[in-house]
């Protein structure tokens, strides 16, 4: 099903921020990936998981890094609905997530790509 796919690319997911550091998920960080996926999914269904990986300014937030609406309304709806769910995560677990339009990553070189076929993903 859907969950073995995105599990598939969380699992195979490996850092590229400047340390190389093996990205560390727990269990309760990818259950929470999973349900915002899913929520997510529930109002935008052309949103799809590309990678997981930790932002190049701060290690500790990790970056959903998805396929983004093409319509800016769908945007700008998918962002508003994004930062609310961020907020909770942070307030109610301590971790900082934030849900990344992949082309972005892409357009402005700030983050390179993530190989899926990688095994240096590491849960704890």
């Amino acid at each position: 099903g859907a969950s073995e796919s995105a599990d598939a690319k969380i699992a195979g997911v490996h850092c590229c921020n400047p340390t190389g550091d093996t990205i560390m998920i727990n269990l309760k960080q990818k259950e929470l990936i999973f349900q915002l996926l899913a929520d997510i999914q529930q109002h935008f269904p052309e949103v799809k998981l590309v990678n997981v990986a930790p932002s190049p300014e701060n290690g500790n937030t990790l970056w959903i890094n998805v396929t983004w609406p093409q319509d800016e309304a769908r945007q700008n709806a998918l962002m508003e609905f994004n930062s609310e769910r961020a907020m909770n995560l942070l307030l109610e677990y301590g971790y900082h997530m934030m849900v990344m339009p992949a082309d972005e990553l892409d357009r402005n070189g700030s983050h390179s790509p993530v190989d899926p076929s990688s095994s240096s993903f590491e849960i704890h």
